[in-house]
């Protein structure tokens, strides 16, 4: 079990070098250097802003149909601005529908990190309703809900 979980968090790692850790990746973020979130958040961001952002133009049908998960990692910068690096959409909706890379880099940090930093958001939808975690990667926690901001 311990060798499984070393294997899972190098293979985390060697993703996180190659810096687009999901396999929709978008360009134009500034990723000459940036830290990943560890073991505690370090910036806030209102995640229910984030998801209601994100389903702004969305029709009452597709909301209602919306199901599945979505996962982004979306860098933060020290000016509050964000960028979305890459996602993986499990969802019954396209991230080109969702539009998905505008609405991320539109994002705005009520308290930025303190250097550049790429989180991991993953939302669950189902059934109308939708559950947000940040994840962190740590060399001996492997992949793993992150600590709440300040804490």
């Amino acid at each position: 079990m311990k060798k499984l979980a070393v294997i899972i968090c190098l293979f985390a790692f060697a993703k996180a070098y190659t810096q687009q850790i999901y396999p929709e990746h978008y360009e134009g973020c500034n990723t000459e250097r940036f830290i990943l979130e560890s073991k505690v958040e370090k910036g806030k961001i209102d995640s229910d802003a984030v998801v209601t952002l994100l389903l702004k133009d969305l029709s009452e049908k597709q909301l209602k149909k919306l199901k599945g998960t979505l996962t982004f990692q979306v860098l933060a910068n020290t000016d509050a601005t964000s960028c979305l690096l890459s996602a993986e959409n499990k969802t019954n909706i396209k991230s080109k529908t969702l539009g998905l890379k505008s609405k991320i880099d539109a994002l705005i940090w009520e308290i930025p990190p303190k250097e550049k930093t790429a989180s991991i958001f993953t939302i669950k939808f189902k059934k109308g309703k939708y559950r947000v975690s940040r994840l962190g990667i740590h060399g001996d926690l492997g992949i793993h809900k992150l600590k709440p901001f300040g804490s």
